[in-house]
This record gives C-alpha cells, sequence and structure tokens, in this order.
C-alpha cells in the first residue's frame, strides 16, 4: 500500500472522517457509538506507530450528525448531545490533534450545520450544537485529562483547565441512567 511505499515521508499529517455508518446499517437506533469511535481512532493511532509516524499530526477534518434522518438522534438536543461526546473523546482520550466538524450553516436537506440555513425563518440562528460547542471550547481550551472511568455506556471524564481549574464531563451513551461519583 502506499503507506508501505514510503508516502509518510512526504506527508505533514494525516485526516480522517471516522463516520460509524455501521451502526445503521446493522439497524441501530442512533448514529454515534463511543466505543467505536474511540477502537477505531486508537487503531489507527497505532497503525502510525508501526510505521514509525506517532509523531504525525492526525486531523479529524469531518465529523458531524445530522438532524433530519429518521431516528433517535435527528434531534437537535441529540445532535448538541453527540457532538459533544465527538469532542469530549477526542480530547479525552488524544484521539487527533484537531477536530473540524462537516458544516457550519446546516442546509434544507441534511441539517449537519451549527447554524440554521439561510432560508430558514431566522436565517443563521445559533442551533443547541453551536452553543455546545462554544462552551466547550471556552472551558476545555488546552485542558489536559487527568483520568477517567468508562463503564458500559457511561462515561466520565475529568480535565484540568489551563488555570489549574478542574471540569467533570459525564454522560450515559445511550439512555438517562443514574450513577453517583465520589469527588
Amino acid at each position: 500500500d502506499a503507506v508501505d511505499a514510503g508516502i509518510l515521508e512526504y506527508t505533514d499529517c494525516v485526516t480522517l472522517h471516522p463516520y460509524d455508518w455501521e451502526a445503521r446499517g446493522k439497524g441501530a437506533d442512533y448514529h454515534f457509538r463511543n466505543e467505536f469511535y474511540r477502537q477505531r481512532m486508537t487503531e489507527f493511532k497505532e497503525y502510525m506507530t508501526e510505521h514509525d509516524a506517532d509523531d504525525m499530526e492526525i486531523l479529524v477534518d469531518e465529523i458531524g450528525v445530522s438532524t433530519t434522518l429518521s431516528n433517535r438522534w435527528g434531534s437537535r438536543i441529540n445532535q448538541a448531545a453527540i457532538i459533544a461526546q465527538q469532542a469530549l473523546l477526542t480530547l479525552g482520550d488524544n484521539l487527533a490533534d484537531a477536530l473540524y466538524f462537516y458544516e457550519w450553516a446546516s442546509d434544507q436537506e441534511a441539517n449537519w450545520g451549527f447554524v440554521e440555513c439561510s432560508l430558514a425563518p431566522v436565517p443563521f440562528a445559533a442551533k443547541p450544537n453551536y452553543l455546545m460547542l462554544t462552551n466547550f471550547n471556552k472551558y476545555l481550551t488546552n485542558a489536559e485529562t487527568i483520568d477517567k472511568i468508562v463503564k458500559d455506556d457511561a462515561s466520565i471524564y475529568r480535565f484540568r483547565r489551563a488555570n489549574g481549574e478542574q471540569i467533570i464531563a459525564f454522560w450515559d451513551e445511550k439512555d438517562a441512567e443514574t450513577f453517583a461519583v465520589d469527588l
């Protein structure tokens, strides 16, 4: 393949589009699986290490969630929640050096964006995923992962911000679940 032929000697970074299309093909009612993303990205990083390119920048340059597909993750709130999971996992597990989302402004067909389309009743109005991402950037830019607990579908990550403050993020991937945390 191209890597074995030495293409990485001429490469500054690699880019990935780690969508989870397999989930939909297997009848899953959600589009993003935390463990699938974590495993796929970890395997890719291991592949890069095997090819002496573990210091090469990895960019997830296209990922996101649509609000128009007819399943449970198609709501605006679920779109924001899943994008939060994508961002938290990428930072918390050091899966990539940068994360770029598919579309800034939604179109009328798939609505992947962070703001409404130009033909919406309020053109370019912020969607919940925009508000989530601005908060993520405000609180977690330059943060480092202190520790994490991942059990079944529940994830808890603790981060240290650049100013020394700590932030905890936790979620359940599929359904509401009650769990206790000893802080």
